[in-house]
């Protein structure tokens, strides 16, 4: 069973200068995010204050998004090889928090090549972040005369130097006001967005923190391991299996969890069944289904306690979800 995804921003590849707008609801069924060098998989997380409008726009050397937060997600990815990313955390609302770190209004986070992202993402939690191969940043760095030291990979690191910040936001709401604008006009201010990519990344840059570094286990791999496992079986998984599937102890397990969504492991699966519940309720098909085959066979053991907990995710009752797609389906 595959989690759900992250608002659909752009897929495939993409002229120069392409712009994408998209605004996802709440009633929204699931969410993909495809940006070039990155797949995020999401879960919804519970209720909002309404939907979530992600900007995508590509130039010949990168891709840049814009997301604002309209509900609450919990997210995992894993950047593709040779790939970079620069973050800026404009807005951040208390409970957001990015691979082991509490997220700050106008922190930004680089991250190394095969990187692991982990997110708690709450509403009104808005981030610009750029995608490129790290290979352009090099080659940039030359022309520059800039000595770079990059995240190595695997790493994800917080910079701490507000000047750097101040630069990186500066330049990025610069692009996405030109993005929302004028789709043409992201070429004028692509060089400067390239340029303080590369400048983040220099060796002068101060870092805050490295996440991933050192010889202990990370807690980011011990939960990516878990939703693989849980996807692999297809219904909220044990502690103790958990605890088998990733080599770990029990209390390490629970740290990972806390580590990177402040939510101890069972309620993460929890919410990660729920929004396959609502999915397989939610579809039209020929095939009999029922509240209980579908919360039972997803590991749910008391029908009232899922029923409860699922109409406060979703404001309706699992019964209405299917009622719904019945008559959708025979409608047909």
């Amino acid at each position: 069973m595959a989690p759900t995804m992250d608002p659909p921003v752009a897929a495939g590849p993409q002229s120069p200068g392409t712009v994408v707008k998209r605004t996802i609801t709440e009633e929204a069924e699931s969410y993909s995010s495809s940006v070039s060098g990155i797949d995020i998989e999401s879960v919804r997380a519970g209720t909002g204050n309404g939907p979530t409008h992600v900007l995508t726009a590509t130039d010949d050397r990168f891709t840049f998004t814009r997301c604002r937060i309209g509900f609450p997600m919990l997210s995992s990815a894993t950047l593709d090889e040779g790939m970079t990313i620069v973050a800026y955390v404009r807005t951040a609302p208390p409970g957001s928090r990015w691979c082991e770190i509490d997220l700050e209004p106008g922190q930004v986070l680089l991250y190394g090549p095969e990187a692991l992202h982990t997110a708690r993402n709450q509403p009104g939690l808005e981030f610009l972040f750029a995608v490129t191969a790290l290979e352009r940043i090099h080659e940039h760095a030359e022309h520059l005369g800039l000595r770079i030291k990059p995240p190595a990979p695997g790493r994800v690191r917080l910079l701490a130097d507000p000047t750097d910040h101040d630069l990186v936001r500066q330049t990025f709401q610069r692009f996405a006001d030109a993005a929302e604008n004028d789709a043409h006009g992201v070429a004028a201010v692509s060089d400067d967005m390239h340029r303080v990519m590369t400048h983040a990344m220099s060796e002068d840059a101060e870092i805050a923190n490295v996440i991933g570094a050192g010889s202990r286990i990370d807690s980011r791999h011990v939960v990516l391991s878990c939703i693989d496992y849980a996807e692999s079986i297809d219904r909220i998984p044990s502690i103790s299996e958990l605890c088998l599937a990733t080599h770990v102890s029990e209390r390490r397990l629970r740290t990972a969890f806390t580590d990177e969504f402040d939510l101890p492991p069972s309620r993460f699966f929890r919410v990660w069944a729920l929004e396959e519940a609502h999915r397989r309720l939610g579809r039209s098909s020929a095939q009999p289904r029922t509240v209980t085959r579908i919360a039972s066979g997803l590991g749910f053991e008391h029908l009232g306690r899922f029923s409860g907990q699922y109409r406060e995710v979703y404001q309706e009752s699992p019964s209405a979800t299917l009622q719904r797609s019945r008559c959708v389906g025979g409608s047909g």
